[in-house]
């Protein structure tokens, strides 16, 4: 059976590199700030946890800056193109003069693009998962200009932020972002997020239904999913449910 992404070619680009670090964060103990940080390394770290997950949902993905190398624009655009790319989908990581400023955005060339509905998938997707949103930008950058397949540039947040560089050397924050990221690709190619783990829930449904619980199937397979949203007061009846059956069995 074909997976969610099957047919998928997603040019991955993990922007700067090899001599460019990208932004540069200096240690700034004025703002409690004492980590350095080099844009690269999180850029690579983004684009190798969302290939995964594409990879293991079918999609084909093309490194365009494998390892720690130096390759120019020019050179990204071409072996997008050259490999007929469906996508290009490129991880930056932001700085500011003003380190209050903070926040995920998205980069597209056009609003009448594809790349600007994924770029709306990617906003839904950050704010279902509870990551700080700044806006969709259009930009006249040179990889969103001259790749011929939609592409979308991200800048996952402030390095140049203590509290958000802070985030972004976190290993659980960096798998949010590239989450949020791949599920926004499944629903602009796909229409719909994987189902990898849903079965875990239907069967965690199915467990509390069998053990005399009354409860909606259907409504907690949808609401209970990443992103859904519980009605508290059906909750709480939930639980007086649940309260009472293991006051029997105790």
């Amino acid at each position: 059976m074909d997976k969610l992404l099957s047919g998928l070619k997603v040019a991955m680009d993990d922007g700067h590199g090899g001599v460019d670090p990208g932004a540069v964060d200096p240690i700034q103990p004025a703002q409690n700030d004492h980590i350095y940080t080099e844009e690269k390394d999180i850029n690579t770290q983004l684009a190798q946890i969302m290939t995964s997950k594409l990879v293991a949902n079918g999609a084909e993905v093309l490194d365009v800056r494998p390892g720690d190398a130096t390759v120019s624009l020019d050179e990204r655009v071409n072996r997008a193109n050259s490999w007929g790319a469906d996508l290009f989908f490129s991880w930056h990581s932001n700085s500011a003069t003003n380190v209050s400023a903070g926040g995920a955005e998205a980069h597209v060339f056009s609003k009448t693009s594809k790349a600007y509905g994924l770029a709306q998938k990617v906003q839904e997707r950050f704010l279902a998962n509870g990551i700080k949103w700044r806006s969709i930008w259009v930009s006249n950058f040179k990889v969103l200009r001259e790749t011929r397949a939609p592409a979308i540039l991200m800048e996952s947040g402030f390095i140049t932020n203590p509290a958000e560089e802070l985030l972004l050397n976190d290993c659980e924050y960096l798998e949010k972002l590239a989450n949020a990221g791949f599920e926004a690709v499944c629903l602009w190619y796909a229409g719909k997020l994987p189902e990898t783990k849903a079965d875990s829930l239907v069967e965690a449904i199915t467990v509390i239904k069998e053990s005399g619980v009354q409860l909606d199937e259907n409504c907690w397979a949808k609401a209970a999913r990443p992103g859904g949203t519980v009605d508290g007061g059906y909750a709480n009846v939930l639980l007086h449910r649940i309260a009472n059956i293991l006051r029997k069995e105790g």
